[in-house]
């Protein structure tokens, strides 16, 4: 008779894609906001141009960084700070979202 594994938790993570677009999601899921990446240029310097948008307000971004995971990493960065800056803030509490 075999053994039985105990559970792991890779069942939970096996419905996720993986990597870069995994983050994209989630961080858009979290923020609230809508990310579309428009164009990725292999580096170095790697170059990512993302629209972000939150309700009626929507920007276009560009970011770079000195390999792919960087980049991905300056594109949450950014989307974060975006999301907390007053152009954003603004336009939620003047339409009471």
């Amino acid at each position: 008779m075999a053994k039985r594994r105990r559970g792991t938790r890779a069942h939970l993570q096996a419905d996720r894609p993986a990597g870069a677009w995994a983050l994209v999601q989630e961080l858009a899921d979290d923020l609230g906001i809508g990310i579309v990446v428009g164009n990725v240029v292999d580096g170095p310097p790697c170059r990512i141009t993302a629209f972000l948008n939150f309700g009626i307000v929507q920007t276009e971004i560009t970011v770079e960084g000195p390999d792919e995971a960087s980049a991905w990493r300056e594109l949450a960065r950014a989307a974060a700070a975006w999301r907390q800056s007053n152009e954003v803030s603004f336009t939620r509490n003047f339409w009471g979202g």
